[in-house]
């Protein structure tokens, strides 16, 4: 793992927010300001072998980091099936040691759009329904709920699981049985959810949107650059944020949220991970077969670490605890893991 450091080039913007809205809103404007969703780079060819260790797998649509150090979740590209690959013997509990990598896949009854971790198991979104899955096992249950074109997923904490959809609705799913629907975006493709809050990202607006989770409505709009691909949150209660069109990572911080840096990243920066052990931000550069670490415990986004990686990263994944990063391919070219040491 190569080892850098570069600072240069971050544009701070803590006072510059462009609204897109003014106040809360519970119905989507038919006038409102729209572009074409970011997707990501096209990958050049590997130019270089991929770091740590890569494991066969078809297309990869999403990887997910699972409770069990080394063990991680892949999406196929179709989202109906899920492969659980483990890189070590569990009771070592060191990451990439030991036992050969082992895989199991677990059939899905519906294409999914997006999958997370989840308080009991994975959850992933289909069509007008959340299921849980246990990964060992195998076993899902079925929650139905009303969204035939679902786009995002996470865990809000133990009792409410958040579904994002293609007419810019979240569905609050509750433990209890209810169901709280807000509308409001465009479209939600990407949900982060911290310490009670709860952002949505719109990449047809290119904003996030704070979901007001007491009183049941989005609260303001903000703009995140032109091309916003992916929202996750680390332990600070940052939110960060991809920008593969204008080649930004993008941190918003604070209550209202308000944008703190848009630090340039090359190449296409698109999927998007944080280590809560060791305070540092992974981006893949889906371009340039690249994945890039950022510390910053400064407060802006400090280059450290560079590695690279199997064709077309578009999805990654940390596992903290076992200290491993997961990278997917979405050209079939493997589940990538590399030891964070």
């Amino acid at each position: 793992m190569k080892s850098v450091r570069r600072t240069a080039g971050a544009v701070a913007t803590g006072a510059v927010v462009v609204m897109l809205a003014v106040g809360c809103s519970s119905s989507k404007s038919s006038s409102v300001a729209t572009t074409e969703p970011a997707t990501p780079a096209s990958a050049t060819a590997v130019s270089q072998p991929p770091a740590g260790i890569v494991v066969p797998s078809g297309p990869i649509k999403q990887v997910v980091a699972l409770p069990v150090p080394g063990q991680a979740a892949t999406l196929s590209t179709d989202g109906r099936s899920l492969v659980i690959t483990t890189f070590h013997n569990p009771a070592e509990r060191r990451p990439l040691v030991g036992t050969p990598p082992t895989t199991h896949t677990i059939s899905l009854p519906a294409s999914a759009a997006a999958v997370a971790a989840g308080p009991t198991g994975l959850l992933a979104a289909v069509p007008d329904a959340v299921l849980t899955i246990d990964p060992g096992t195998g076993a899902i249950a079925r929650r139905e709920i009303s969204a035939p074109d679902p786009l995002s997923i996470t865990a809000v904490d133990g009792d409410t699981t958040a579904v994002g959809t293609a007419d810019g609705k979240v569905l609050l799913v509750h433990r209890s049985g209810d169901v709280d629907t807000i509308s409001g975006l465009v479209r939600v493709d990407s949900l982060a959810a911290h310490d009670g809050r709860l952002v949505a990202l719109d990449r047809a607006q290119s904003a996030i949107a704070e979901v007001d989770l007491s009183k049941k409505e989005f609260e303001g709009r903000q703009r995140a650059g032109n091309g916003a691909a992916n929202v996750i949150a680390d332990r600070y209660g940052r939110f960060l944020i991809t920008n593969p069109r204008d080649g930004q990572l993008i941190s918003f911080y604070g209550d209202p949220p308000v944008e703190r840096f848009a630090f340039p990243v090359p190449n296409g920066p698109y999927g998007v991970a944080y280590d809560d052990n060791r305070n540092v931000a992974w981006v893949a550069e889906s371009g340039a077969n690249t994945v890039t670490g950022y510390e910053l415990a400064s407060g802006m986004p400090i280059q450290t670490k560079q590695s690279p990686t199997v064709r077309q990263p578009d999805s990654i994944a940390v596992d903290a605890a076992g200290g491993t990063l997961f990278i997917g391919s979405a050209a079939g070219d493997g589940l990538q893991a590399i030891a964070l040491g």
